[in-house]
């Protein structure tokens, strides 16, 4: 079954600036370490220093993702 909702596309994060949009998944490509990241709507809140094992993902809004290492994919 595919995830509809995330065909519109997404970005790729590999490096460690700050991405402010708006994105409802996050999933790790590899290993991710996250710097800070801002959910709004679901949560309102931050998580820095979280730990995301390979294809691990994350569902809510978020506005703002910014790694310290691994690489990931914010869906719209």
């Amino acid at each position: 079954m595919t995830d509809r909702i995330f065909d519109a596309g997404g970005q790729l994060i590999t490096d460690t600036a700050v991405h402010t949009g708006r994105w409802r998944k996050l999933v790790a490509l590899n290993d991710v370490v996250l710097a800070n990241g801002t959910v709004a709507d679901d949560i309102t809140g931050s998580f820095p220093g979280a730990q995301l094992k390979a294809t691990a993902e994350l569902i809510g809004t978020f506005t703002s993702i910014q790694l310290t290492s691994g690489t990931a994919v914010a869906y719209i």
